[in-house]
């Protein structure tokens, strides 16, 4: 197993080599008496734990190109323990896009299932890290995939932890927090009465990095639907229409909560108005 492992984490084998190295991994991996049956996975035994573990360390340290071998076995093999989890999220490759999205998917599906809040709340943190630091072109690759391990481990913690996400809407570049927002509204997120008031805050601060002295909404509202020629931004955009819909308990709270709801409804009315004035035009010079 040691050996297997190291080859793996370290040498520059050919194709052939490694194929045949990540078959040896799985035939150690399967072949401890002590394992556990995983069923849609291979349960990590506990005397192998340490050398994994060991072997990823060590891996991670390695910035060759063949660094990444261990990590495409292991998930090849949809390896797990709780010990892997841990050590996963301590070391946070993930949000870094070091780590397989397969195997993040595994993670999600089994942590799901032992509906273990911590974990859950953790990974879905880091998932959302890389979303938040992904180029352009790497979220448009991972984005359904993303969503989808998003969406497994969502329903595992409750409406409090969406406090600890709201960072995300304030730090970064303006693409970076409209991502982010459009996120919540793919998952549909569910938002507590209480942190609505938070969310509006953070919806109203202010970007400065790269658009100084707008707010992340006003952003968002400008740049992306702006120029609609829909009736209703709410029929042309899911974000605007979440944000329509989770803020309207708080329209009369007084506060950031109300005003995010108001800027909300005078902008669906500019654009109705000015979709009105396109339709009166287009009908006079017919």
């Amino acid at each position: 197993m040691q050996w297997v492992l190291e080859m793996l984490g370290g040498s520059d084998a050919s194709e052939d080599i490694r194929s045949a190295l990540v078959t040896n991994l799985g035939t150690c991996l399967q072949g401890v008496g002590g394992d556990e049956a995983g069923g849609d996975c291979i349960m990590i035994a506990g005397n192998d734990e340490p050398l994994v573990l060991d072997s990823l360390h060590c891996t991670m340290c390695n910035t060759s190109h063949s660094a990444s071998r261990l990590l495409e076995a292991l998930a090849d093999w949809k390896a797990y323990s709780e010990g892997l989890v841990d050590w996963v999220l301590g070391k946070s490759p993930m949000e870094r896009g070091e780590w397989p999205l397969r195997h993040m998917l595994l993670f999600c599906e089994k942590i799901a299932a032992s509906a273990d809040r911590g974990r859950a709340a953790n990974l879905f943190r880091q998932l959302l890290c890389r979303i938040h630091a992904s180029s352009i072109e790497t979220f448009a690759e991972e984005k359904n995939v993303l969503l989808k391990g998003l969406r497994v481990v969502l329903v595992v913690f409750g409406p409090n932890e969406f406090l600890a996400m709201l960072s995300f809407l304030e730090d970064g570049r303006t693409q970076q927090r409209v991502r982010v927002l459009c996120v919540f509204a793919d998952l549909n997120m569910n938002v507590a009465r209480q942190a609505l008031s938070d969310l509006a805050r953070c919806l109203l601060s202010i970007i400065g990095e790269d658009v100084p002295d707008q707010s992340t909404l006003a952003n968002f509202l400008e740049r992306r639907y702006a120029r609609s020629e829909h009736a209703s931004l709410g029929e042309f955009s899911q974000t605007f229409g979440y944000l329509q819909t989770i803020m309207k308990p708080a329209a009369s709270d007084g506060g950031a909560s109300q005003q995010v709801a108001e800027n909300l409804k005078d902008f669906e009315k500019k654009v109705e108005h000015k979709n009105l004035e396109r339709k009166q035009k287009r009908a006079a010079v017919e």
